[in-house]
């Protein structure tokens, strides 16, 4: 019986061991985030196998989450490449597995504190690598493809210029939520610091989506934190507003201008693809084309306008699961999406305690930025992207069951 508590204590530090080196290396090397969830899962299972115990905790995400696996299942029926359906959903499983990995193995606010003060360091540190390559043209890991464009775009530690800005603007809506509810003056003296590199990097990767997702989520954030955080942010906003007056030239300004230009390429080339992926969606309207099957069947519902035919995705997540899984899978998709901020709505508001109520709020700004970047990306995919997202998916979990703890109540199991 003694051995059996030691194995198991030996299995719950490795677990934390193993959170602790997913969110240092999710910003900076997402290949070991990836070893390191595949131990911590190991782990996680010898836990379970030695108190032969294998309930989970119970979540209003986890219908929603099943519903739409389900329909992702569904879409095989109709796929046109069935290879590439199968390696889209075993991704689409690794996002669960994070999900319920991390509802069910972090139980306490000071380990949550410890992971997610780890994840705002790796990312500052990450983020003063972006602004250091801005400046010189320099990778150390040979990314410089998005150096060669008409202004250089950081990447970070990672390949692709709009992953990079997607998990930084990520993470400075927890950091902002943090400085708005932090109760010790130093840990928002820390955030404010690691907010203000976090944007800078963000800025220099020139991504319009990520800006505008950026600015979803911090008007939702604000509001949410009251008047002085309004006023922050209106003061935020003037200070950003004459720096694109002073330097109209740079190419940041450039760049910000060119989101309202009607004639920009990018623009009408993804209209011209969204156009292709509603027509895509209405020849297979319940179950799609599979995932990956958007790329397969484009060149036949291409238009005569569009510059490039051969693309990847439909460079919007709604129109791209719409296209691939159909209204099914689209359905459950949205459906998933609204339970998260439903969720963490509430948990936002029922929360007393301020640290677990700054998460709650700087979940629902990644919630946000992951719905309104999504409307200009497919980030699906995307491991840097989604690890960070299902990660906070669980952790707004993580805050209601210990929301319910508080008021003596145990999650329940299934």
């Amino acid at each position: 019986m003694q051995e059996r508590g030691k194995a198991i204590r030996y299995c719950e530090r490795a677990i934390r061991a193993g959170l602790a080196l997913f969110v240092i290396s999710c910003p900076i090397s997402p290949s070991a985030a990836r070893v390191a969830l595949g131990l911590i899962v190991l782990a996680w299972i010898a836990k379970m196998s030695i108190k032969k115990d294998f309930k989970l905790t119970r979540s209003p995400v986890n219908i929603p989450l099943a519903a739409f696996l389900g329909a992702v299942g569904l879409s095989f029926l109709t796929a046109v490449d069935l290879q590439g359906a199968l390696k889209g959903f075993k991704v689409f499983l690794r996002w669960a597995l994070l999900y319920f990995v991390v509802i069910n193995n972090i139980d306490d606010k000071a380990q949550l504190r410890r992971l997610v003060k780890l994840l705002v360091i790796s990312t500052t540190i990450a983020a003063c690598y972006g602004i250091f390559q801005h400046f010189t043209k320099i990778d150390f890991f040979g990314h410089t493809r998005f150096f060669q464009d008409a202004f250089a775009r950081s990447t970070g530690f990672f390949a692709n210029v709009f992953d990079f800005a997607a998990y930084l603007g990520m993470v400075l809506l927890v950091c902002v939520s943090l400085v708005f509810f932090s109760n010790s003056r130093r840990e928002r003296l820390a955030m404010g610091l690691a907010s203000f590199a976090i944007f800078i990097s963000l800025a220099l990767t020139h991504c319009r989506g990520a800006w505008l997702g950026l600015l979803a989520g911090l008007i939702v954030v604000t509001i949410l934190s009251g008047r002085k955080a309004i006023l922050a942010l209106l003061v935020g906003a003037v200070l950003v507003a004459n720096f694109l007056v002073i330097f109209h030239e740079s190419s940041i300004t450039k760049r910000a201008i060119s989101i309202a230009d009607l004639n920009d390429i990018s623009r009408l080339e993804r209209l011209c693809v969204w156009r292709s992926s509603l027509m895509v969606i209405r020849d297979h309207p319940i179950t799609g084309v599979g995932l990956h099957g958007f790329q397969k069947v484009y060149p036949q519902y291409i238009l005569p306008q569009a510059r490039f035919p051969h693309i990847r995705n439909a460079h919007n997540n709604f129109l791209e699961m719409g296209a691939d899984c159909g209204i099914l899978g689209l359905g459950t998709f949205i459906w998933f999406l609204v339970t998260l901020l439903k969720r963490s709505l509430v948990a936002f508001q029922k929360t007393e305690d301020r640290y677990l109520k700054a998460l709650s709020l700087g979940s629902l700004g990644v919630f946000i930025f992951f719905v309104a970047n999504g409307l200009f990306r497919y980030d699906l995919y995307r491991l840097e992207v989604m690890m960070l997202f299902f990660f906070f998916v669980g952790v707004s979990v993580v805050i209601r069951n210990m929301k319910e703890v508080e008021d003596g109540r145990d999650p329940k199991k299934i």
